[in-house]
């Protein structure tokens, strides 16, 4: 059987102030192309669908879009869990009725978790979906005795699969948590934030054929049969290095497994650039990938992210190298000590919007001073 294994989707994520849908989209284009062209018998998405609890409208279309495509056009099965992102309420609904569709899903917990049977020429593959589980969620439905960590209510939600699956079979776990034996480096502040609060051990699910894992944007295995596939798209400077792609499963007959991957073409790339802002700013031709710019230029660059989006359309962020930090920052010091109270609104207000400040609002901060702000030549206003 032929699985692409995805996560991590984030649909409708906004980050530096734009939005990713279209890049969403074009992705999940050369999704659609990649399972026209590798016919797999299941695709999996093993959590955080969407970027938020309450999806916009556009983003609720571009997932609604491609699962059509996907299930109704290219007759592949979708198995979806909720992760820590979703909604486990509104990822669940209408999911009775979808799953005769092909579309199955696990947003809410459930003291008995969804399994879905799909078959090929060699028998059935049992799939087991686990939406995030986290102490309350797990308290909710087995509350004696509490939950007080990760791993405890993740063993919790997982016994009745343990339980029920027949391990002479083939079966796969569907999963979204932070689990043991996973490299930290290159996760996310969110990722760490909501997933390093506790590690869960998965050594003692290793009868399951395979587990699909979710949460880590970074792919990685982490055991041989155990793999987060990684997200979509990089997500945040921090993820500038990651190279994204799904991974495709084979399972052939009972404990024959085979893990590979595929890329999938971008439309925007999201990149680091470090250097003096003239160095920068000296390229020819515009760069309309993601950028978050880093300069080590020792003093504070007037207007720098307003001037260097003229090169840079899709600038995300600058700031200056640390470095050089303490350096700008006692320079500014001492030069403060010497300005006006209308000179410091004015630096701090074009710091601030990478704008100049208009003359009507510079002379009303005169006005309620009594000061005013010398011009850069050194005259007066």
């Amino acid at each position: 059987m032929k699985i692409i294994h995805t996560a991590d989707w984030h649909i409708g994520k906004m980050l530096g102030g734009f939005s990713l849908l279209n890049d969403q989209e074009y992705f999940l284009d050369g999704l659609l192309a990649l399972m026209r062209e590798e016919r797999p018998d299941a695709l999996i998405i093993a959590g955080d669908v969407y970027d938020r609890p309450v999806p916009s409208g556009e983003a609720v279309g571009v997932l609604n879009r491609f699962l059509s495509k996907a299930i109704l056009d290219l007759k592949v099965p979708v198995l979806m869990t909720a992760g820590n992102h979703d909604s486990r309420e509104r990822l669940s609904f209408g999911s009775e009725l979808l799953s005769s569709a092909g579309l199955h899903i696990a947003g809410r917990l459930s003291a008995f978790p969804r399994k879905v049977t799909l078959m090929d020429q060699l028998g059935p593959v049992h799939f087991y979906l686990l939406p995030f589980v986290d102490p309350a969620a797990a308290n909710s439905l087995f509350p004696d005795p509490a939950s007080k960590t990760y791993q405890e209510a993740f063993d919790k939600a997982a016994s009745p699969i343990v339980n029920v699956a027949d391990f002479s079979e083939r079966n796969v776990l569907i999963c979204h948590g932070t689990f043991c034996r996973v490299k930290q480096d290159g996760v996310s502040a969110a990722e760490e934030s909501v997933g390093g609060a506790d590690l869960v051990d998965l050594r003692q699910y290793r009868d399951f054929d395979y587990i699909a894992a979710g949460h880590i944007h970074r792919k990685q295995n982490i055991a041989s049969n155990m793999r987060y596939s990684g997200s979509i798209l990089k997500y945040s400077p921090n993820e500038h290095n990651l190279s994204p792609s799904v991974t495709l499963v084979e399972l052939g007959q009972k404990g024959v497994l085979s893990i590979g991957e595929r890329k999938i073409s971008i439309l925007h790339d999201l990149k680091i650039l470090k250097g003096q802002f003239d160095r920068l700013m000296a390229r020819e031709e515009p760069d309309s990938d993601y950028v978050f710019a880093v300069l080590e230029d020792k003093e504070l660059i007037l207007n720098a992210a307003a001037r260097m989006r003229e090169k840079y359309p899709n600038l995300m962020g600058l700031s200056y190298d640390r470095k050089n930090e303490e350096r700008v920052g006692t320079l500014t010091a001492r030069e403060n000590r010497e300005k006006s109270l209308p000179e410091l609104f004015r630096d701090f207000y074009e710091h601030v919007n990478s704008e100049e400040i208009s003359a009507k609002l510079l002379a009303a901060i005169e006005n309620i001073t009594g000061e005013t702000a010398p011009t850069e030549k050194g005259g007066v206003k």
